[in-house]
């Protein structure tokens, strides 16, 4: 078995094309999205561009504390349904797919670059030998 060392949430960070939607969403739900970002150590101002990094641990805290602020346990989950189903904060990485031969193709591709994506979390690929 083979033993796996977690570094600190500090040390990763995201692209900040996850916040995309967050605001108007918490508008909606009558919150106010800069004074959740605050608290969370995140960028407040529109000005940011969506293709920078920030902290996953603040990304994660966010949805914490968004759904203790808002009351709704299940906020993350409203999030999730609240995205662009263009997937707008794959940005570089959906790019690829045009140059790419098929879909194993670009997943290859995509995990070749992952780590200047995100290194929040890790993707693999796996094959189903019995398929």
């Amino acid at each position: 078995m083979t033993r796996q060392t977690f570094l600190p949430l500090n040390n990763y960070y995201i692209r900040t094309t996850e916040l995309i939607g967050f605001a108007e969403l918490i508008e909606r739900m009558g919150g106010d999205a800069k004074a959740l970002l605050s608290q969370a150590g995140l960028p407040v101002e529109p000005s940011f561009s969506p293709g920078e990094l920030m902290s996953l641990r603040g990304f994660t805290q966010l949805h914490e504390i968004a759904a203790s602020e808002l009351n709704r346990p299940s906020f993350a989950l409203e999030w999730v349904l609240a995205t662009p189903p263009h997937f707008p904060n794959l940005g570089p990485l959906a790019y690829l797919g045009y140059f790419s031969r098929d879909i194993r193709d670009w997943i290859e591709t995509g995990l070749c670059y992952w780590r200047l994506h995100c290194n929040g979390f890790t993707m693999q690929l796996f094959e189903d030998l019995e398929g």
